[in-house]
């Protein structure tokens, strides 16, 4: 008689939501209104927005927007990305004082007003 070990169920179990079907959309949180950076409009969706639909493209996952104003930008953080709204906050501040639960990448942009 086969036996089967008895970690085959949990191992199965794990696996199902991989082979479940459609991958979950990978959901980055963006200010709508904030051009060059972002913005709501599909004609001029901003650099964050490309740039989330080509990291979720190459992870084989649709992408997602959430529109979350930064006017207030700790505030916003707290409320989507910590709250579990979004998987990610494009634009955040490389300052590690400004939130210091993130974890945060290098800088991928640096730019100024003149």
């Amino acid at each position: 008689m086969r036996r089967f070990p008895l970690n085959l169920p949990a191992l199965l179990v794990l696996l199902w939501p991989l082979t479940s079907g459609a991958a979950a959309p990978l959901r980055f949180c963006a200010d709508p209104g904030s051009l060059p950076l972002s913005s709501s409009n599909p004609a001029t969706p901003g650099i964050y927005i490309e740039l989330g639909q080509k990291i979720a493209a190459a992870l084989g996952r649709p992408f997602e927007p959430v529109w979350a104003p930064t006017e207030v930008g700790a505030r916003e953080i707290r409320q989507t990305v910590l709250a579990g709204k979004c998987d990610g906050f494009l634009g955040v501040p490389d300052d590690p004082a400004f939130m210091p639960s993130l974890i945060v990448s290098k800088p991928l942009l640096t730019f100024g007003y003149a």
